[in-house]
């Protein structure tokens, strides 16, 4: 009902308020379990649902493959890894894998992955979220001069305040990568293994931003 697992983190995407909005069943991470999307996006396709219209039955795909690791526990998901793990290979030996694949297979992940999460997406976005709504409550605070609510929200938000700056320095850097990624993927001339050779770049170069917020996060006792 939050939204968040035992970590904290959020288990499904949102879709952007701004813009049209997209069914549930078309939004997830760039890691959820391919077979829970299919199954989503089948049950809204066959409850008359499309791409952009939801169906009378619209779920994320990400609350599917959250409820299957709950019930069937760490076996069944190193079962779900598994299972999926060639379809992810085919992927990203095909340059159309966004996510990490070190992730998705069951092995590797045990040994490489922090517990830290410093390379969690959404971890990131939630977190960042806190550290913008705290600027712009003392912002607005600021606006209407009122010291006493200004003294309030710096000692509320001291610790969110304290890495504004920083997190805002690396928000607006990755936003500018992911604008260059777009650009590469519209531009109609450019040949399709020089786009792949330059989104992967700029995809690790993401991961490598998102990794240094999410630390700066942890390390000022943001979770």
């Amino acid at each position: 009902m939050v939204n968040k697992d035992y970590k904290g983190d959020p288990i499904y995407k949102f879709s952007s308020p701004f813009g049209l909005q997209k069914p549930d069943s078309q939004m997830y991470w760039n890691n959820t379990s391919p077979v829970a999307r299919t199954i989503a996006q089948q049950i809204n396709s066959l409850t008359g649902g499309t791409e952009v219209t939801p169906g009378y039955i619209d779920f994320s795909p990400d609350v599917l493959e959250f409820w299957f690791d709950y019930v069937t526990g760490a076996a069944g998901a190193f079962v779900r890894r598994s299972v999926e793990t060639p379809v992810n290979v085919t992927k990203a030996l095909a340059g159309d894998f966004d996510g990490d694949l070190s992730r998705t297979l069951p092995i590797v992940r045990k040994l490489t992955i922090s517990p830290s999460s410093y390379e969690d997406v959404g971890v990131y976005i939630e977190n960042r979220d806190k550290i913008l709504s705290a600027r712009k409550e003392l912002e607005t605070a600021m606006a209407y001069r009122d010291p006493a609510n200004i003294r309030r929200v710096r000692a509320e938000y001291e610790t969110l305040l304290s890495i504004y700056g920083n997190v805002k320095r690396i928000d607006n850097a990755r936003n500018r990568l992911i604008r260059q990624k777009n650009t590469i993927r519209n531009n109609p001339i450019m040949p399709e293994a020089r786009k792949t050779e330059l989104i992967a770049k700029i995809n690790e170069r993401i991961s490598q931003l998102v990794k240094e917020a999410n630390k700066t996060m942890y390390d000022a006792g943001i979770r």
